[in-house]
C-alpha cells in the first residue's frame, strides 16, 4: 500500500472522530459542499474502519461528517462518505461497497435528511392475488420485495425504465390472446410512473384493439404502437405511433391506415440491435446461412475479428456496459420452434479484453436483460416459473434470484404461447 495515501487517510481518521470538547460537538471535515453534489451516503461507524485498507476505493468516497439518523425507531451514529449529484449516483456507490462487504449498511441522504435511494430499489413485474401481473419493488440491499402497484384486473403486459432510471412506463390491459385468427387486447392502457412515489399517472386510455407494443426508439423517444378495427369498416385498421419524451410528455401520436385485404396485417418490427459499444471501439457482427448464424466480436481498433460463437437461433438484442469491457446478447429460436417445449434461448456473457465468451445462461424465456451498473439482470423461464437473475458479472457472481409466487420478470411475466386470458 503507498504508505503517504495511508497515513493520510490515518489522519483524516483521527479527525473524523474527535471531539470538540468545548462544545461537545462532533468536529466536521467536509467544507464547502461542491456545487449540484448536495447528495451523500451514510454508512455505520464500524465500516470506515473497514475502508481504510482500500484506499483504491477512496476516490470520491471522501468521510465528512459524523451524523445522527433514526433508522427503523433507532437512533444510531453513521458517518457521511462522498459527494454525489443525484439520489441514484449515491445510491450506486453505496452498493457498490456493500456489494463488496466493504460498508454492513449505507443509507442515502440529501444534505443532513434521509432520502430515497433510487438505485437500491429496482422496479420489476410480478404476480399479484387474482393472478394479474403487478409492479413490485425489489431493494438489493435488504432483498424484499415491495408492492408499488396493482389494480384490480388489470395486467401489465410491458414495462420499460426511464434511461436515467428514476420513472418508468408501462402498458396494461384487461385481457390479451387470440380468437380466431386475430389478436386481441382488451382495454389497452398506457401509464408513467415516478419510481420515489409510486404514483402512476394515466397517460393515454386506447381502449379495445387487436395489437399493442412499445419501445424505446432512443435514449430521448418512447413509442407505444396501438392498432384497432375500423368502427365503420372491418377491412380497415388504423394504426396509431404515440411518441413521449423521458419526462412523460406526449410530443405527438402518428395515424396509419392498412386495408387488411390489401396490405395484410402489419407485424411487430423486430427490436433494432445494438450493433456498436458506446465509443465505438468494438461491435457485434452476424452472419447468417443456411439456418446458421455465426457470431463475432470486431474490434474497430485493433482492425481484427475474434470468433464467439455458432447457433441455430437468431440473436434477439445485444448491449454494451458504458467502459466497453462487457458484451452480452441473448438468442432464442421461438421462430422456429414446432412445440412449446422445443422453445429455448441463451443470454452470452463476452469479455471484451480476452475477446471470449465469459458465460453462457442457457434454458427458456426471453431473457430480457439490463445492464445495471455491475449488475446484470435478466429473466428466465415462462409463466409461474419465470424467474429474475441479479449477476455480477465482473465477478461471476449470482448476486440474487428473485421468484415471485406466480412469476416474474424484467418487461413482463413471457408467456409460452399466446392464450385467451380474460
Amino acid at each position: 500500500m503507498n504508505i503517504k495515501m495511508f497515513a493520510l487517510f490515518s489522519i483524516l481518521l483521527l479527525f473524523l472522530f474527535a471531539c470538540n470538547e468545548k462544545s461537545g460537538e462532533e468536529e466536521k471535515i467536509s467544507g464547502t459542499i461542491p456545487a449540484g453534489n448536495e447528495y451523500s451516503i451514510a454508512i455505520d461507524t464500524a465500516s470506515v474502519h473497514l475502508l481504510k485498507d482500500r484506499t483504491d476505493m477512496l476516490t470520491g468516497f471522501v468521510p465528512r461528517d459524523k451524523i445522527e439518523l433514526r433508522i427503523r425507531s433507532r437512533k444510531s451514529v453513521f458517518v457521511k462518505l462522498g459527494y454525489f449529484p443525484d439520489s441514484y449516483s449515491a445510491g450506486k456507490a453505496g452498493f457498490r461497497l456493500f456489494a463488496d462487504s466493504l460498508v454492513k449498511d449505507y443509507h442515502v441522504l440529501k444534505g443532513d435528511e434521509l432520502v430515497y435511494d433510487n438505485y437500491t430499489n429496482y422496479l420489476v413485474v410480478g404476480k399479484h392475488l387474482d393472478d394479474r401481473p403487478a409492479l413490485y419493488s425489489f431493494n438489493l440491499k435488504t432483498k424484499k420485495t415491495d408492492l408499488v402497484w396493482s389494480k384490480w384486473g388489470r395486467k401489465i403486459i410491458g414495462f420499460h425504465y426511464t434511461p436515467d432510471y428514476s420513472s418508468a412506463y408501462f402498458l396494461s390491459t384487461l385481457g390479451m390472446g387470440i380468437r380466431g385468427s386475430l389478436p386481441y387486447v382488451l382495454d389497452a392502457r398506457i401509464y408513467f410512473i415516478r419510481k420515489e412515489t409510486g404514483e402512476a399517472k394515466l397517460l393515454e386510455n386506447l381502449g379495445k384493439g387487436l395489437q399493442l407494443y412499445s419501445f424505446w426508439e432512443n435514449s430521448k423517444l418512447f413509442k407505444v404502437n396501438f392498432t384497432f378495427l375500423d368502427t365503420f369498416k372491418t377491412s380497415t385498421l388504423i394504426s396509431r405511433l404515440f411518441t413521449y419524451n423521458a419526462k412523460g410528455k406526449n410530443i405527438e401520436m402518428k395515424e396509419q391506415v392498412y386495408e387488411l385485404l390489401k396490405d395484410g396485417f402489419p407485424s411487430i418490427p423486430k427490436p433494432l440491435l445494438d450493433i456498436s459499444s458506446p465509443a465505438g471501439s468494438f461491435s457485434i457482427k452476424i452472419a447468417n446461412a443456411e439456418g446458421i448464424t455465426d457470431v463475432f466480436l470486431q474490434d474497430q481498433i485493433r482492425n481484427n475479428r475474434a470468433y464467439l460463437t455458432s447457433t441455430d437461433h437468431i440473436v434477439y438484442s445485444c448491449g454494451w456496459t458504458d467502459d466497453e469491457k462487457y458484451l452480452f446478447f441473448n438468442t432464442n429460436n421461438f421462430g422456429q420452434a414446432a412445440k412449446a417445449e422445443e422453445m429455448q434461448s441463451n443470454l452470452f456473457v463476452v469479455n471484451t479484453g480476452t475477446k471470449m465468451i465469459e458465460k453462457v445462461f442457457q434454458g427458456t424465456g426471453y431473457k430480457n436483460f439490463v445492464i445495471y451498473d455491475n449488475l446484470l439482470i435478466f429473466d428466465d423461464n415462462f409463466d409461474e416459473k419465470s424467474a429474475i437473475t441479479f449477476y455480477e458479472y465482473r465477478k461471476d457472481n449470482i448476486y440474487h434470484i428473485l421468484k415471485i409466487r406466480g412469476g416474474c420478470g424484467v418487461k413482463n411475466i413471457s408467456a409460452r404461447y399466446l392464450k385467451e386470458i380474460d
